[in-house]
């Protein structure tokens, strides 16, 4: 197949009527598998097309791409069904579950300051936790006055 722009992305139908190719100049171009003569450019998407499938049925095809959304396109004419704002970053895995219309994608994902570590989480929970054990223990076991608080246990509090 000779193609307008480098090839990102490629996906072939299951019942071998189409080979699909997600293009670095933001398109999907369709060809007739047995011939591999043109059949429908897809457009719509305003960054490079990075992923690309087809469903079981050959009805529907999906394209992800680094503009963040998922296109849904009629194999009949070429028509965009949906298109949804599908990630953060780049879309970079879509896929059709076998014999349904249900789609899964993938995005990618840079790490930086909303990196979440789930150690570190627990930790700053727990002593959380600890602080408002020590501090209902002081007010319980006050002796004195109302005013007048005891520490029982020293906590990071009463050191610093």
């Amino acid at each position: 197949i000779e193609l307008p722009d480098e090839g990102l992305a490629v996906a072939y139908s299951s019942n071998g009527k189409w080979v699909a190719v997600g293009l670095l100049n933001h398109t999907v171009q369709m060809y007739f598998a047995d011939t591999l003569k043109f059949y429908l450019s897809l457009y719509g998407h305003r960054l490079p097309v990075m992923a690309i499938d087809i469903t079981t049925d050959s009805q529907m095809v999906a394209s992800g791409s680094a503009d963040k959304n998922v296109r849904l396109w009629s194999t009949q004419f070429g028509n965009c069904h949906r298109s949804l704002r599908a990630h953060d970053d780049s879309v970079m895995q879509v896929r059709f579950l076998p014999g349904t219309h249900y789609l899964a994608t993938a995005g990618h994902w840079r790490r930086g300051q909303e990196q979440l570590f789930l150690s570190e989480e627990r930790a700053k929970e727990m002593e959380e936790q600890f602080e408002q054990e020590v501090e209902r223990e002081d007010v319980s076991g006050a002796t004195g006055g109302p005013t007048e608080v005891v520490a029982l246990r020293p906590s990071r509090r009463t050191i610093e």
